[in-house]
């Protein structure tokens, strides 16, 4: 759990496991098309040189085991010197263009997903820096419009009750009292000025 926290404690760490999380939907993808290249050519290597090296391509799994060591580059001149005995060009045609297939094409996609997740991720955090607050929602805007209405009615009075001071029935004037009192009425001037 500790380790759980150290992830949201540090930035850098945090960028780097979203961005592993965020590639993993491109990097099945990409899987799948190196899986489908391994399939493709271990079946080829089984049909070449299943009958003349049994022990790397005499079945499928052998053969995906090869391609495997090949794709590592883990002692690929070995499988290729017991190979190239059936056919050296066909071997060599096989071998070249697996390894630049498997190793310079599809291992750089791995590394290119993983390379634009990073961006992706850095981008977002720096937008997220900058903007300070997150941005609110349609909803959350609805909901404060809706209060900020609200509001308004409350302070505004009903057209009715301009004129809530009471008056004397009699004689029209408003009733005296304390209020009148401590506010006297404004005076006003007969002839105003135009």
């Amino acid at each position: 759990m500790r380790l759980l926290r150290l992830i949201t404690a540090l930035q850098r760490l945090q960028l780097l496991v979203g961005a592993l999380l965020k590639s993993l939907s491109a990097m099945g993808y990409v899987s799948l098309l190196l899986g489908l290249v391994f399939y493709i050519y271990a079946v080829v290597g089984v049909h070449l040189f299943g009958t003349h090296d049994p022990k790397h391509f005499g079945s499928l799994p052998l053969a995906l085991l090869s391609l495997f060591q090949m794709i590592t580059l883990d002692d690929w001149a070995k499988v290729f010197a017991d190979v190239k005995g059936a056919s050296p060009s066909l071997a060599t045609l096989y071998f070249v263009s697996f390894i630049l297939l498997g190793t310079m094409i599809m291992l750089n996609l791995f590394i290119g997903v993983i390379t634009n997740s990073m961006a992706e991720m850095h981008a977002e955090m720096a937008q997220t820096e900058s903007a300070g607050t997150p941005q609110p929602t349609l909803l959350q805007i609805a909901k404060i419009e809706e209060q900020l209405r609200q509001l308004r009615l409350s302070l505004t009075p009903p057209p009715h009750s301009q004129n809530l001071q009471p008056r004397d029935s009699s004689s029209g004037d408003p009733v005296a009292g304390p209020i009148s009192e401590c506010f006297p009425a404004p005076k006003t001037n007969p002839h105003p000025s135009t």
